[in-house]
C-alpha cells in the first residue's frame, strides 16, 4: 500500500502464500493470482499499471523469485468549506478546496471574522458535529459548514439637537447629548417614545419637533457602528405681559407690553421713561416682580413695574387742624392732575405733625 510519503509498504496480514504442488503447477509454468485473492482496502485503489506490479510469474526453484505483487494507491479526497444560511456583507472568502490522502492529517481552517457578526464554528455537513484542530482524512470527501450569528450588542448612537436662541441648530451636538446604544446587526432600530419626550436643559424647556426634516428616527444597525439616529428639539415659548402701574394702584401709566420667551428662561422687564413718574427699583420697598421665570402657563407670566407720581398740591387753607381724619380733595387741589392723567379721587393721610 502507498504510504503518506509516497512510498509503498507490504501489508503483512494481507500476504497470501501459495503451495505450487497443491495447485498442480510445476517449475517453468506460469503462476497467476487467483481471482479470490484480489483484495480491497478502504481508502485505496489497486493500480494494475504500477511499474512494479506483478500479477503472474514463471515458477522457479528459488522461491524468493516466485513473488506476485499488487500495488494499491492511497486515494485522495477533498475538504470543502461552505457557509450555511445568510452570509453578511464583508464576510471573508471561503478557504479553497484542498485534496488530502486518505489518513493524512487535516488542519481545520480557523474561524473567520466579520464586523458585527460572530462565526459559530465549522461543523460536519452530515454529522453536525463541531470540528476544530486536526483530523485524519477519512475515505470520503469532507464538507465543513459554518454559519454567522448577528451580534446583539453592535453599537449605534442617538444624537439630540436643541434649538439655539437664534433659531439655528448646532452642526453636531455636544458629547453629553449623544447616547450610545446596542442593537442587533443589520436589524432596524427606532427612536423611542422616551427619546421624544420634552427635555429640560439648564432649566430651559424643549419639545421634539416632529416636522423637522433633519430627524432620523429609524435605521439599520450597521456592523461598523456608524448608524446615528437624530432628533431635533425646538424651544418651547410662552407669552408674557408687562404692566406699568402707578404705585399702589392698578392704574396703567403706560400701555401693556406683550412678547414671548422660552419656558424656563429668566425674563426681566424694563421700566419705561415716563415724565414725572420714576419707576421703583426692583430692590426697593415697593413690592414688584420685574424679574420672573417664564412659565408654560402664560397666565403666570405677568410682570409689573410700579411708578411713583410727583403730585403738585395746592392747599385751600393755610392751615388745618389735625383731627385724625384723612384729607380728601376739597381741602386741596391737584395742580398737575391733567399732566399725570389722574382722574380718580385722591386721599391724603395726615399725622399730628403733618405740615
Amino acid at each position: 500500500q502507498e504510504q503518506l510519503d509516497g512510498t509503498y509498504a507490504i501489508v503483512e496480514d494481507a500476504t497470501v502464500v501459495y503451495d505450487a504442488e497443491k495447485s498442480g503447477l510445476k517449475l517453468g509454468e506460469t503462476a497467476k493470482i487467483r481471482l479470490e485473492d484480489y483484495k480491497t482496502f478502504t481508502g485505496f485503489t489497486r493500480n494494475d499499471n504500477h511499474g512494479d506490479a506483478q500479477t503472474s510469474v514463471i515458477l522457479q526453484k528459488d522461491a524468493s523469485q516466485n513473488v506476485l505483487k499488487l500495488y494499491y494507491d492511497r486515494n485522495k479526497y477533498t475538504v470543502t468549506y461552505v457557509y450555511d444560511g445568510a452570509v453578511p456583507n464583508g464576510a471573508p472568502e471561503l478557504p479553497e478546496v484542498k485534496s488530502y490522502m486518505y489518513g493524512a492529517p487535516v488542519t481545520v481552517a480557523g474561524k473567520p471574522t466579520c464586523a458585527g457578526y460572530t462565526f459559530n464554528g465549522w461543523y460536519g455537513f452530515t454529522t453536525g458535529t463541531p470540528v476544530s484542530g486536526t483530523f485524519n482524512m477519512p475515505a470520503y470527501n469532507v464538507i465543513l459548514q459554518g454559519n454567522w450569528m448577528a451580534d446583539t450588542d453592535t453599537k449605534y448612537q442617538v444624537w439630540f439637537y436643541f434649538e439655539r436662541s437664534d433659531g439655528t441648530y448646532p452642526t453636531e451636538p455636544m458629547d453629553n447629548r449623544k447616547v450610545e446604544r446596542g442593537g442587533t446587526t443589520d436589524t432596524v432600530v427606532n427612536a423611542t417614545d422616551v427619546d421624544k419626550q420634552d427635555k429640560t436643559i439648564e432649566g430651559l424647556l424643549y419639545r421634539f419637533d416632529a416636522d423637522n426634516a433633519n430627524n432620523v428616527l429609524s435605521g439599520t444597525v450597521a456592523a461598523d457602528g456608524s448608524l446615528v439616529l437624530k432628533l431635533y428639539f425646538e424651544r418651547v415659548m410662552a407669552d408674557y405681559t408687562v404692566h406699568h402701574y402707578l404705585k399702589g394702584t392698578n392704574m396703567a401709566v403706560a400701555e401693556d407690553e406683550n412678547g414671548s420667551a422660552q419656558v424656563g428662561s429668566s425674563f426681566k422687564a424694563k421700566a419705561q421713561t415716563i415724565s414725572g413718574m420714576p419707576a421703583f427699583k426692583e430692590d426697593s420697598a415697593v413690592p414688584q416682580n420685574a424679574t420672573i421665570t417664564i412659565s408654560s402657563d402664560a397666565a403666570k407670566n405677568g410682570v409689573t413695574i410700579y411708578y411713583a407720581a410727583t403730585v403738585k398740591l395746592k392747599a385751600n387753607d393755610a392751615s388745618k387742624t389735625y383731627d385724625g381724619t384723612p384729607l380728601t380733595e376739597g381741602g386741596f387741589t391737584i395742580v398737575n392732575a391733567a399732566d399725570l392723567g389722574l382722574s380718580d379721587p385722591i386721599t391724603l393721610s395726615m399725622t399730628a405733625d403733618s405740615s
